[in-house]
């Protein structure tokens, strides 16, 4: 009890399980003890605002602060933040502004000033306190950041603090790039332009200038928007050609050149098929479809299955889902996807061959649930990929699921899906094998909504085009209950029809597509 060394070990393996009580009362002891370990002054205070005794903290702090080896400015700002989460933002301010002059670069505490100015409505003694600070330390980046911040976006008085920012640091990217932007804000576009080529002649390819310059090119020389991208990607280093060679696809398109676009996407596919995922297989549709299941009267759980071929735009439904449900997984798409059947290429040869049985496919979803941060099977759950071979599992088993199939005119997500690819990196080696892979698992969808074979929605998304709040409300109106705007969907892509431009270029691709684009409602034309 009396050794420090084995109480601060101690500490620390209650700190590693989470029994933060203990924890801190093991590292009071040691500085009972040793009241030399003055680090331990700062994991005590923080040990306190976890455990939500703000007090506790508070006077530990003012412990730490009467001590000599105590008021450091790391202490003081520490402090300061105390401060503020206790809703004490003049206090707060007083423990940070000398931090500050010690400090002026350090980002945390012009965080915490910012906030603390906020809440006390004290804009101009910000103002005045970092302009004197700026007077004597004129190269601090954040330290512009901070005052830009202070001024309403895009505002005259932002233009002059960027103004001056660049007069302090005239070779300055970030102080360019800001510039640039607030140009833009205010319709200076030949600003702008200059502005982007300041920023190019000091690095050469650096994306805020090239686009920049492509955009004022394209208004104005379509042509030599293409010829600038293309020596752009010509003079690239291998490992940013894919990227360039994308953009140089999307460039090509908007300047009308779509032979050009159509066969820079096709090769950028063809490319990097050998990296990427086969393309998901697909079973034949049976004779019938077990029965589906009776719904228990005492399951409160009501999953909900997502999922949009490539081209579907579904990564721009799930985009809006997330700003909305805390229980959207999008885990299949990252480095630690769940072990179950609809992660597996081989689910829908292991359904027919009897290798997995449909209670043992919906049991290991189940069981991945814990693992992935859900307490039940309430969640929503976007998939790699979709087959109506699943059914033999989910209408028995799972009958109180939904699925969700995001939607466009199937001519549009082939489009889309060579010019912009797919969340999920799917090879391709050439159009026909896209359109005739695409038409298979769209009459799936066709098929599962002719016979309604599972409770399910098709979410068209057509006419959405990129503003969050259209997509918000397309929601809303589809699930009863308001959405809240996602930040974005995305980029920005092309608008609806778009394949009509290259209904010549692709016409044995969309021939394979029409029929199934008709039978899912869209016109032949």
């Amino acid at each position: 009890p009396n050794d420090a060394r084995v109480l601060y070990a101690l500490g620390f393996a209650y700190l590693g399980k989470d029994m933060l009580a203990f924890a801190e009362q093991a590292f009071r002891r040691v500085l009972d003890l040793n009241p030399a370990v003055t680090s331990l002054h700062a994991l005590l205070v923080q040990l306190a605002v976890r455990q939500g005794n703000t007090e506790g903290a508070a006077a530990t702090m003012r412990q730490i602060l009467a001590l000599p080896e105590g008021d450091t400015p790391a202490m003081r700002r520490l402090a300061g933040e105390l401060e503020l989460q206790s809703g004490q933002p003049l206090q707060a301010l007083e423990q940070l502004l000398p931090v500050l002059e010690h400090w002026p670069a350090d980002r945390q505490t012009l965080q915490l000033l910012l906030m603390a100015w906020q809440r006390l409505g004290r804009e101009q003694q910000a103002r005045d306190t970092l302009d004197a600070l700026l007077e004597t330390h004129p190269q601090l980046h954040d330290l512009w950041l901070a005052r830009l911040s202070i001024e309403t976006v895009g505002s005259v008085d932002a233009a002059a603090v960027a103004e001056r920012w660049l007069q302090a640091m005239p070779a300055h990217l970030p102080a360019m790039e800001t510039r640039l932007r607030l140009h833009d804000m205010a319709g200076e576009s030949d600003a702008a332009e200059a502005m982007a080529r300041r920023i190019v002649a000091i690095e050469p390819g650096r994306a805020s200038g090239e686009t920049r310059i492509v955009e004022a090119l394209m208004a104005r020389d379509p042509a030599a928007a293409v010829a600038h991208v293309q020596a752009i990607h010509d003079r690239a280093e291998d490992d940013a050609r894919s990227t360039l060679r994308a953009w140089l696809g999307s460039v090509q398109h908007e300047a009308g050149q779509y032979q050009d676009a159509l066969r820079t996407w096709v090769g950028l596919h063809v490319a990097e098929a050998s990296q990427r995922l086969p393309l998901p297989p697909q079973a034949k549709a049976p004779l019938s479809w077990p029965e589906m299941g009776s719904i228990d009267p005492a399951t409160t759980a009501r999953p909900m299955f997502v999922w949009g071929a490539p081209g579907s735009g579904v990564e721009r439904v799930i985009a809006a889902i997330a700003a909305a449900s805390p229980v959207l997984r999008g885990d299949r798409f990252g480095p630690n996807p769940p072990d179950d059947a609809f992660q597996s290429y081989h689910t829908l040869q292991d359904l027919s061959t009897g290798k997995l049985s449909p209670e043992r496919l919906v049991q290991q979803w189940r069981e991945q649930l814990p693992a992935r941060g859900l307490a039940d099977a309430n969640l929503i759950d976007w998939l790699l990929w979709w087959d109506n071979a699943l059914l033999w599992a989910l209408r028995p088993q799972l009958p109180e699921a939904r699925l969700l199939v995001v939607l466009r005119d199937p001519r549009d997500m082939l489009l889309h899906w060579l010019a912009n690819g797919a969340p999920a990196p799917l090879a391709v080696t050439s159009i026909e094998e896209a359109a005739e892979w695409l038409a298979r698992s769209l009459a799936q969808v066709a098929t599962l909504h002719e016979q309604d074979l599972y409770p399910h929605a098709l979410v068209r998304i057509d006419d959405i085009g990129n503003d969050p709040t259209v997509m918000a409300e397309h929601l809303g109106r589809l699930f009863g209950t308001r959405f809240p705007p996602a930040p974005t969907l995305g980029p920005a892509r092309m608008p609806s029809g778009e394949w009509r431009q290259y209904r010549q270029l692709m016409a044995p691709a969309f021939a394979l597509l029409t029929p199934v684009a008709v039978r899912l409602g869209y016109p032949e034309q």
